[in-house]
């Protein structure tokens, strides 16, 4: 009988599983009755992801609480299903700086900078 070759799980992987995805359960069938090894730093990848999509959920409730457009240029959050949200997504892509149509969603003052509502970081036009 020869013996079961060890599986390397990576923070992906961990995050599916910890998430229950179908992504995550197909991983928990990959690594189901195996010795799993993963580097050092699985633990501060997965931590770091976790936190990850706490920020972008946190984007997410203040954009559903204003009832307001969100803004983003990342990836992950363009994949917002609209449906489950309610609130409109404008996906932006600038490669440096602050893209032209970005700045149409963040009214200036008249130092250039907009307003910040320091109780719920909202942008607020003058």
């Amino acid at each position: 009988m020869s013996k079961a070759r060890p599986v390397v799980i990576d923070a992906s992987a961990v995050i599916e599983l910890l998430r229950r995805t179908a992504a995550g359960k197909r991983a928990a069938a990959a690594v189901e009755g195996v010795t799993l090894a993963a580097p050092a730093h699985l633990d501060a990848e997965v931590l770091s992801a976790l936190a990850r999509l706490a920020r972008d959920a946190l984007y997410v409730a203040l954009a559903v609480a204003l009832n307001a457009t969100l803004v983003t240029a990342d990836a992950r959050l363009a994949r917002v299903p609209r449906k489950a949200i309610q609130i409109p997504v404008h996906v932006v892509k600038f490669e440096s700086g602050l893209s032209p149509g970005l700045r149409a969603f963040a009214p200036a003052t008249s130092g250039g900078h907009a307003r910040v509502d320091p109780r719920m970081a909202a942008v607020r036009g003058p």
